[in-house]
């Protein structure tokens, strides 16, 4: 039995104090947003990696039963976020792509559970922003029906290719765009003029999008010079 926390009883524990002060402060300036995992990428986080494929193929009810319970805690957890005031919430993802998982799991585990995950968030005023890890391009056809803001991808990495223009091709203006600028290469290897021209050459590509955002693929390794994160801003 996963026990659920309400909205209530989570606000009484202080931890959306500071985020609320945030918003408060800074919230008429700047777009301001926490980051989430979806139920499956909860799952994840109890069952590790190897026991999140396994229990796919060996108790797909009890999974269902995990990701039931997760997607009505996560739903107390989104109420208690929108209290604060926050204008969105970028919700992250991994080992759903079409590298980890198949298509029909996808629809299983993933997708029928993203769906009213997503519709809450957006019913109370929440801008969410997908971020999916992994090769993406194969669900992103499905990512358009979810209720979101926008599509965020890796940069391309392992065995998969993931190229913006595509991304953006394959959105086809239905939702915003994140970019995916390679945040090793163009973090650590790559001179300020490189960067530079990866952003406008991204940027010049995300203008067919219905919104762009230019931003790394994955986070900056720590060892990136912080001048490198000033030329891409």
């Amino acid at each position: 039995m996963l026990t659920l926390t309400v909205a209530e009883d989570l606000l009484a524990q202080g931890l959306f104090d500071l985020p609320r002060l945030a918003v408060k402060e800074y919230g008429n300036r700047y777009f301001i947003s926490t980051i989430l995992d979806t139920p499956y990428s909860d799952a994840y986080s109890f069952l590790g990696f190897k026991d999140l494929m396994v229990i796919q193929r060996k108790k797909p009810d009890l999974f269902h039963y995990f990701l039931q319970r997760r997607l009505e805690q996560d739903r107390y957890v989104i109420e208690a976020w929108a209290t604060t005031g926050i204008h969105g919430i970028f919700v992250e993802e991994a080992f759903s792509g079409a590298d980890s998982i198949s298509p029909h799991n996808y629809d299983q585990f993933v997708y029928r559970y993203n769906q009213p995950y997503f519709q809450y968030m957006h019913s109370l005023g929440l801008l969410p922003i997908h971020y999916v890890c992994g090769d993406v391009l194969p669900r992103l056809e499905q990512l358009t029906d979810y209720d979101i803001a926008a599509v965020a991808v890796e940069e391309s990495k392992k065995k998969f290719h993931i190229e913006i223009s595509e991304v953006v091709e394959r959105i086809a203006g239905r939702k915003a765009v994140f970019g995916n600028i390679d945040s090793i290469r163009f973090g650590i290897h790559a001179t300020p003029s490189e960067m530079s021209a990866e952003v406008k050459r991204q940027a010049d590509i995300g203008a067919r999008a219905s919104g762009f955002i230019a931003s790394t693929g994955s986070p900056f390794p720590l060892e990136t010079d912080p001048r490198m994160i000033d030329v891409l801003v």
